[in-house]
């Protein structure tokens, strides 16, 4: 298996790792009269650069590039789809990686806030929503 296909399916794991971490912390919160939150994620496979910048006072990581954008329109992207707890949105290329080893369902072939073509997009379903 290749390294991308690795990273991809470890992002996707994270986020449902995530997920249930919130879901913990939600019970939690409920028995404790308090208000419950929900998280959206998005994950695209691409070329990034990844780099410190700073100094020893002050020193941040950070990405860039193409794909970091892309995620984050993923994110973003139409709020009223549903997604429990936390909905997490992929892109096509990442679908590829991870095909058949987590639930997904096809959204569709959208336009993509920023960009000129259409986009392929997947949600990766949780447990409950398989």
């Amino acid at each position: 298996m290749g390294q991308i296909a690795k990273d991809a399916k470890a992002a996707v794991r994270c986020a449902l790792e995530m997920a249930s971490a919130l879901e913990s912390l939600n019970q939690r919160w409920l028995s404790q009269g308090r208000p419950t939150v929900t998280m959206r994620v998005g994950i695209a496979t691409g070329t990034v650069v990844a780099g410190s910048l700073g100094g020893i006072h002050r020193l941040e990581y950070t990405t860039i590039g193409d794909c970091v954008n892309r995620a984050a329109r993923l994110e973003s992207f139409d709020k009223s789809i549903d997604g429990g707890i936390c909905r997490i949105l992929i892109n096509k290329r990442t679908y590829k990686y991870i095909d058949g080893h987590f639930a997904t369902h096809l959204i569709g072939s959208v336009q993509i806030r920023g960009r000129q073509r259409l986009t392929t997009i997947y949600q990766v379903l949780l447990a409950q929503q398989t």
